[in-house]
């Protein structure tokens, strides 16, 4: 029951995220609550955390900027619990972007910093990427080049590092099916005979 209850929570959570990507907010809002009632019936920390999240996106793209923040902080608690440091590094990043249109400069600036520590200590490629381009430009914004270039000089070696493991995967994708495709030829082959 318990286990049926968290792929429950599961399905609507990506139902919640799907609608957010395509920007139904009304649709994203409806599923992730229902995530996260389900989450709290359950006590599953791990889908309240992500949940909360995705309702403060949706929060946060129609203007509800200081509900936002509350579901964000709840998120980022929640996640913390069950060690989910990838929701959490997430959500940091959200609510530093989210301090910085607001023009609080130092909390989103304290926030871009904790995602970033976050992502490096957990070896989180993408993450150390996306907070990094953020940092990046939050410094050349306010004046420091220093900074600024360091943390694009970071961006750019994980940038150059992914796309080679993705370039690296699309060879050994080739190399597979390309495989299959000469077992195929051959099978007809013999077959035909």
């Amino acid at each position: 029951d318990e286990q049926i209850h968290h792929k429950n929570a599961f399905v609507y959570l990506n139902l919640g995220d799907s609608y957010f990507r395509l920007q139904q907010y009304d649709s994203a809002k409806l599923y992730s609550q229902q995530s996260f009632d389900i989450a709290s019936s359950n006590n599953d920390n791990q889908a309240k955390g992500l949940s909360l999240s995705i309702m403060g996106k949706v929060c946060s793209e129609t203007g509800l900027k200081k509900i936002a923040m509350e579901y964000y902080r709840q998120s980022i608690a929640f996640s913390k619990i069950v060690d989910n440091i990838r929701s959490v590094s997430s959500t940091l990043m959200h609510t530093a972007k989210l301090f910085e249109i607001e023009g609080q400069k130092d909390s989103a600036l304290f926030y871009a910093n904790q995602s970033y520590k976050y992502s490096v200590e957990s070896k989180f490629s993408d993450y150390v990427m996306y907070a990094s381009e953020f940092l990046s430009e939050f410094y050349k914004k306010n004046g420091n080049k220093d900074s600024a270039y360091h943390y694009l000089e970071v961006a750019s070696i994980i940038k150059d590092t992914l796309y080679k493991q993705q370039g690296v995967n699309q060879l050994y994708d080739l190399a597979f099916n390309e495989k299959n495709r000469q077992i195929e030829i051959k099978t007809a082959s013999i077959n035909a005979d």
